[in-house]
C-alpha cells in the first residue's frame, strides 16, 4: 500500500473527526475574519448552525451511501450463495438419480429440501432480516461466544 493510499484510506476512516475539527477552526475564525458584521458571538453563532447544517448533509449523504453500498453487498453475496448451493444441489440431484437405494434417496430428498429452504432463506435475505434475526438470536448467539 503507497503512503497517499494509507494517508486518503486513514483519512476516509476517520472523517467525522476531521470534519469536526474544519468545522471548529471555521467557526472560530470567523469572527476574526468578520467580526465587524456583527458582535462575536452573533457572528460566532450564525457560523456554527452553517457549520451543523453542513455536517448533518454531509453525515446524512455519506450515511445513505453505506446503506447504499451494504444492500449492494447484501445482494451481491446473497446470489452467489444461490448460485454455489444450486451447484451443489444439482450434484445431488445426479447422485439421487443414479442410486437406487430408496435409503439414499431419502437422504438425498430431505438434503435436497432443506438445500431449497436456504436457498429460500437467501431470497429472503435483507437489511431488515438481518435486524430481525440479530434482536431476536444476537443475545443467544452472544453467550455461547
Amino acid at each position: 500500500m503507497t503512503l497517499l493510499a494509507s494517508v486518503g484510506r486513514n483519512f476516509v476512516d476517520n472523517l467525522e473527526i476531521y470534519l469536526t475539527f474544519a468545522g471548529l477552526a471555521v467557526i472560530f475564525a470567523m469572527p476574526a475574519l468578520f467580526g465587524g458584521l456583527g458582535d462575536y458571538w452573533q457572528v460566532l453563532g450564525v457560523t456554527a448552525i452553517a457549520v451543523g447544517v453542513v455536517h448533518g448533509l454531509l453525515f446524512w449523504v455519506v450515511r445513505r451511501r453505506q446503506r447504499q453500498v451494504r444492500r449492494e453487498l447484501i445482494v451481491a453475496t446473497r446470489e452467489m450463495l444461490a448460485d454455489r448451493i444450486r451447484n451443489q444441489l444439482q450434484v445431488l440431484l445426479v447422485a439421487a438419480t443414479e442410486n437406487r437405494d430408496e435409503t439414499n434417496r431419502a437422504r438425498v430428498q430431505a438434503a435436497m429440501e432443506a438445500s431449497h429452504e436456504i436457498v429460500r432463506t437467501l431470497d429472503q435475505l435483507s437489511l431488515d432480516s438481518l435486524q430481525r434475526w440479530e434482536k431476536h438470536y444476537g443475545a443467544v448467539t452472544l453467550s455461547y461466544t
